[in-house]
């Protein structure tokens, strides 16, 4: 089994220093990655007091946190606080996860954006990411959704595993059960949709996992990588070409005006509200083979992963995907782009 060093975390300055030598300054690291560089849980001291500054942000309202956004200490503190609730669940979930997988080296990698934290592990075929979400999303979904307080947001801390297939995922949540408890962590919400599939999403599992150390909600996604890559598909609207004037203003530059967006976006946010906009009745049932397609490609890669034939029909799939891709370019082309932006955000 590879050797685990350890690490500790300083919320009150930011640093981790990694026994015997190594120190990172958290909110100005560069990307660290090394099968030998793992973290360790955070101290007692830090426990305490994310743990106080937690109790204190579940009232945050929405005008509180537009404040703390806007006040560079303030912003600096809220992402420690839950920079540490990442490293505190990253930490344990990955061990629990290395543990099962001991033949096996992992790769470990932290990566600072704006002062909050993204994390990844990998081994084998499975990988964990985890992070903080943004302060500016957190400030959109309370807005979308009409979120009173911060507490009404389940998923500021947040990771995914990623397997490689269904049948995969189960395991891992079967060795979650039986041994987050000895981590301190409490599975308090599970939606199973690979034993419950939905009729319109299937092959993950979203778990809600309550850790006692830092009192934080973990929000933890398990589920299928090609689903996932699926869902997260990256295509691009061409709406032809654009003109803009170069820096020095000397010359006309004519470039593609490509929107681009992912399969999850355009299907899940766009196409659901567009269908329902008068303006659009006439194109209904092409957004409506867009969802079926959709579906079904989804309900393919499934049912493959569940039979252990996912190899044997991938051309089958691959090229399904590629006849979505097309329904999805030809439809959302006749769209104006600001249309499709507002629905997105919306």
């Amino acid at each position: 089994m590879n050797k685990i060093q350890n690490i500790r975390i300083n919320i009150n300055s930011g640093v981790v220093n990694q026994v015997p030598s190594k120190r990172v300054d958290l909110p100005n690291s560069n990307n660290l990655s090394s099968d030998a560089f793992y973290i360790k849980d955070i101290d007692k001291e830090t426990e305490d007091r994310v743990r106080k500054n937690v109790e204190n942000y579940k009232n945050l309202t929405l005008t509180e946190l537009k404040k703390i956004l806007k006040n560079k200490d303030s912003k600096v503190e809220f992402y420690r606080t839950f920079n540490a609730a990442v490293y505190n669940n990253f930490h344990d979930i990955s061990k629990i996860i290395f543990e099962s997988n001991s033949t096996s080296s992992p790769n470990f990698a932290i990566q600072n954006l704006d002062g909050k934290i993204n994390t990844k592990f990998q081994i084998d075929d499975i990988e964990f990411v985890a992070n903080v979400k943004s302060i500016n999303r957190i400030i959109e979904k309370m807005e979308r959704k009409n979120k009173k307080t911060l507490e009404e947001v389940t998923d500021v801390v947040r990771g995914r595993i990623n397997c490689k297939d269904v049948n995969q995922a189960q395991k891992i949540l079967e060795i979650l059960k039986e041994k987050l408890g000895s981590q301190n962590k409490e599975i308090i919400e599970v939606d199973d949709m690979i034993n419950n599939p939905r009729p319109d999403y299937m092959g993950r599992i979203h778990l809600t996992i309550k850790d006692k150390e830092t009192g934080v909600n973990f929000e933890l996604q398990i589920g299928s990588k090609n689903i996932t890559d699926f869902i997260e598909r990256p295509i691009s609207i061409n709406y032809g070409t654009r003109e803009s004037f170069s820096n020095d203003g000397r010359s006309l530059l004519i470039e593609e005006d490509l929107f681009k967006s992912n399969y999850h976006d355009l299907i899940y946010k766009a196409a659901k509200k567009l269908e329902k906009d008068s303006k659009y009745e006439k194109i209904k049932p092409e957004f409506q083979k867009i969802y079926e397609k959709y579906v079904d490609i989804q309900r393919k890669i499934f049912e493959s992963e569940k039979e252990g034939t996912f190899q044997k029909n991938k051309n089958d799939i691959d090229k399904s995907i590629r006849e979505l891709d097309n329904l999805l370019i030809n439809t959302f082309s006749k769209i104006p782009k600001e249309d499709v932006i507002k629905a997105i955000e919306s």
